[in-house]
């Protein structure tokens, strides 16, 4: 079987250790360089495979996603196609961790613990969770520690954001309407509905009327 009790064990006293070298979790918000971090490993390591949760986060990165990688469908895991294609690398970077679902995680853990293979995993668990998932915590969990080999390295300076936006993106739920002004004192706006477009339009269209 590849399930395993550790995604699900999270022992609060197994500490990380802050590591920036070989396999660990690089960790961080967004616009702090989780991307760019992930090209200058691709420089470094001698033999890797770069995979992604995503087809539009494989695509940045210049490689596949964990599913197509592994041949994961809607069958069985095979334990031996595991073994082989972690076996084929070094190190096996993988991007947007936070969207991968158990059965994902369970199969990582199986390689890890039966092949040579170092993983690099980088996200932001702050993101949402993925959709119809019933996964456990995994950024407190054991086995997430054990696959990096208690390695981390949290990326915390803001390498592509304004300091604006910066803050707002890291107080986003202090946020009120009020920290964004009045709507008619800039002429960019960001709508969600075809409805407010109209209405935003229709708004700014009065406003020069009267000037």
């Amino acid at each position: 079987s590849l399930e395993s009790d550790s995604l699900y064990n999270m022992p609060e006293q197994i500490q990380w250790k802050p590591s920036t070298e070989g396999s660990r979790l690089i960790t961080g918000k967004a616009g702090t360089g989780k991307t760019f971090k992930i090209n200058q490993e691709k420089l470094k390591l001698p033999s890797h495979k770069v995979l992604a949760s995503t087809n539009k986060a494989s695509r940045l990165i210049e490689g596949e996603t964990v599913q197509k990688y592994f041949g994961l469908n809607n069958e069985q895991l095979e334990s031996g196609k595991i073994r082989i294609m972690a076996g084929k690398h070094d190190f096996i970077i993988i991007d947007e961790i936070s969207l991968l679902k158990v059965e994902v995680w369970e199969m990582l853990y199986y390689a890890k613990m039966n092949t040579k293979v170092q993983f690099i995993l980088v996200g932001d668990f702050d993101q949402l969770p993925p959709v119809e998932d019933i996964s456990p915590n995994y950024r407190n969990s054991l086995a997430l520690k054990e696959i990096v080999d208690f390695g981390l390295e949290q990326l915390v300076e803001n390498k592509r954001s304004d300091n604006i936006m910066w803050d707002l993106y890291h107080r986003v739920n202090e946020l009120t309407v009020k920290d964004f002004g009045n709507r008619t004192d800039t002429r960019r706006h960001l709508s969600c509905t075809n409805a407010m477009r109209i209405k935003i339009n229709q708004e700014m269209m009065d406003v020069d009327k009267k000037k």
